[in-house]
């Protein structure tokens, strides 16, 4: 049996799968039921599927933990083939990140199945799919965060605070920025901003900007015990940002999501 989940970048398809894994490893008879259907759960992620390696093997290596308790590639080959004791879900993530034939047993698996396997595969729509997504059997479509899940994250976010959730809500319908925000990655970032300054940017190029804040800001304090305040100056946002665009920019005219670039550039 096959399940495709549809939908834009960063819509939470990814992040249905890992907690589809996460729901299945953390499964009691009381809690998360659903999840006792399966004996196993596998989750791959396909932008990191560069070549021909058995699916067992690919198992191996993206499950880490696997390897730390000496389970070989023959135990994983056995359990997909049913002798496991029980069905086996695969969620298999982005195939939009996937390049047909880079490994001949997961192209099958794609096209074919695999007996003993329930099947999830997400993509970003696009020509490709076609014919393929038909051979799914049952399709569904994400499309970002409702209205209601919004204010339900937003009031999660700031404990209940009536003010601070009532004055987030008020600027967000009223701002350039609130289509975005049914995008989970950018609601947080958002909630996290508004943390900082009790104000949501007032466009898109503002919130790309300050994204980019957050994100350096976090990089650099991990990798090098500073705060962002210690680098300013040493870091141009517009000018990053104008970078970051650029490179989007060339990858979508070469039509590959893969574009190097030397450090010095």
């Amino acid at each position: 049996m096959y399940t495709f989940f549809l939908g834009e970048g960063g819509v939470g398809k990814s992040s249905a799968l890992s907690m589809l894994a996460l729901d299945w490893a953390e499964s009691t008879e009381q809690h998360h039921e659903h999840a006792q259907n399966f004996a196993f759960v596998f989750l791959i992620l396909l932008k990191q599927v560069s070549d021909n390696k058995p699916l067992a093997e690919i198992i191996l290596e993206q499950h880490e933990q696997l390897e730390d308790q000496d389970v070989t590639s023959n135990e994983i080959k056995s359990i997909l083939h049913g002798k496991g004791g029980g069905p086996v879900l695969l969620l298999i993530d982005g195939y939009d990140e996937y390049k047909k034939g880079t490994n001949t047993e997961l192209d099958r698996i794609l096209k074919n199945g695999l007996d003993n396997c329930l099947v999830a595969l997400t993509s970003r729509p696009g020509p490709f799919l076609n014919p393929f997504i038909s051979d799914f059997d049952k399709h569904v479509k994400f499309t970002g965060l409702s209205r209601k899940n919004i204010a339900k994250y937003v009031k999660m976010f700031f404990n209940e605070e009536e003010s601070t959730v009532a004055n987030f809500l008020e600027q967000a319908n009223d701002i350039e920025i609130n289509p975005l925000l049914k995008v989970p990655v950018i609601l947080c970032m958002a909630c996290i901003l508004f943390n900082e300054s009790g104000q949501l940017p007032r466009n898109r190029t503002d919130m790309c900007k300050e994204i980019v804040r957050i994100c350096i800001s976090r990089s650099v304090l991990k990798t090098m015990g500073k705060t962002y305040d210690e680098l300013v100056g040493f870091v141009d946002l517009d000018k990053l940002l104008g970078k970051l665009g650029q490179l989007a920019m060339v990858s979508l005219i070469a039509d590959d999501t893969l574009t190097i670039y030397k450090v010095s550039e």
